[in-house]
């Protein structure tokens, strides 16, 4: 299919455009690896310290939760104290990954430690799994053992835990109905530019 043609200092092929066949090539678009690399150091930065102040401020109420539930004697703040420490824990194990997943590729971790991220997340599954067995364990007890229940430190401690889950939601800066953190955790793509 070629063509033959000459030159002074020999014999050569004239090449052959790609569009001949029928497909043209795609434009290449350019992909600025650093700009990349900077605005994913940027986002993990961001969700560190809202993750950090998250787990801080979780740990306080976990604790003041759990001395109202025993002033209460009530499971229900019980369950909403396991239900935030394990949110605490999963702060923790986000912040680990995060911190993790910023490791650069060695011999051993060819793909880095990008994939520490899932590692933590089935951690976090497993410990909610474990504390939903526990608290029905546990609230099978009281219902075939019922314990009085102080009505008025429960209301005051739930009153608190509902003040606390909505500042929790300001400092995470949850998105509605997404479920995850913002737009911190996953920053838009950096596209080339059109022409």
């Amino acid at each position: 299919m070629s063509e033959r043609i000459t030159k002074s200092g020999g014999a050569g092929y004239k090449a052959i455009p790609p569009e001949a066949y029928g497909t043209p090539l795609p434009k290449k678009t350019p992909i600025n690896f650093e700009k990349r690399k900077a605005a994913m150091t940027e986002s993990n930065r961001t969700a560190m310290k809202r993750l950090i102040t998250a787990t801080s401020v979780s740990f306080l109420f976990v604790i003041l939760q759990i001395i109202g539930g025993v002033l209460a004697n009530s499971i229900a703040i019980f369950t909403d104290s396991a239900h935030l420490a394990s949110d605490m824990f999963g702060f923790a194990i986000s912040i680990l990954s995060l911190k993790y997943s910023q490791r650069p590729a060695s011999h051993d971790m060819s793909y880095g430690w990008h994939r520490s991220e899932i590692v933590g997340t089935m951690v976090s599954i497993i410990l909610i799994w474990g504390l939903t067995v526990w608290l029905l364990y546990e609230a099978t007890l009281r219902v075939l053992n019922p314990q009085p229940v102080l009505t008025g430190i429960m209301l005051i401690v739930a009153v608190m835990g509902l003040f606390f889950n909505i500042i929790q939601m300001k400092v995470l800066d949850v998105e509605h109905g997404a479920g995850t953190v913002g737009s911190v955790a996953t920053p838009q793509p950096v596209r080339a530019p059109t022409t």
